[in-house]
């Protein structure tokens, strides 16, 4: 399971698509909290909010979002890959280590909306840090984007791979990162891997000071 997909899935299905999302398809700028769990400080989730919980009964996600199911378990055995996984184990590190509240913007897309995120990472006491989600805005896609992906197997070909942070997509033999409702289009199902692509890798996280507005 992939954590952030499958927060994405389960947003758009829930109320929060009718709240949030104009006849447009565009949302407003006042970003709205979505969820939040507490990882301890050898990452194990310890703490979901009701938020999270909520989104779970609504959706008929219970099954596989139930508490006792994530609840002290590695926040690393819901992230498919290990440049991602490690990715927040070194962000969870830096937050302990300046014991600040950190951000920094992200995407989760459903198959017919482009999801604007932004993850917030506040240092708690006992080297607990808190992991906020917040929904900035959503864009629809001109046509849906198809983001059935198969499961890779080495063993069956190559695989595009697709950053866990912003979504762009890296064509099979490409150095380029492209949007994915334009490598997506039309395609039935392709292999795909997680990672996080350069820009994203290199992008510093913001310190929200105290006080400040989110």
């Amino acid at each position: 399971m992939n954590f952030q997909q499958t927060l994405g899935e389960v947003m758009l299905e829930s109320d929060l698509k009718t709240t949030l999302v104009s006849e447009e398809g565009v949302t407003q700028p006042e970003k709205i909290l979505t969820t939040s769990l507490i990882v301890n400080r050898d990452n194990l989730i310890v703490e979901l909010d009701e938020t999270w919980l909520e989104l779970a009964r609504k959706n008929d996600s219970e099954s596989v979002l139930a508490t006792e199911k994530i609840l002290f378990q590695p926040l690393g055995k819901f992230i498919d890959d290990d440049n991602t996984r490690m990715y927040f184990e070194a962000s969870l590190s830096l937050c302990r280590l300046k014991n600040q509240v950190l951000y920094r913007p992200y995407r989760c897309d459903s198959p017919t909306h482009k999801q604007f995120m932004e993850l917030e990472l506040a240092a708690l006491e006992d080297g607990k840090v808190r992991m906020t989600h917040y929904l900035l805005k959503t864009e629809p896609f001109e046509k849906p984007v198809n983001f059935t992906v198969m499961k890779f197997n080495p063993h069956k070909g190559q695989a595009v791979k697709r950053c866990s942070l912003c979504n762009r997509i890296q064509p099979i033999g490409s150095d380029e990162w492209i949007e994915p409702e334009t490598f997506f289009q039309d395609k039935p199902g392709v292999m795909t891997i997680h990672t996080v692509c350069p820009d994203c890798k290199n992008t510093t996280w913001h310190i929200r000071r105290p006080g400040a507005k989110g």
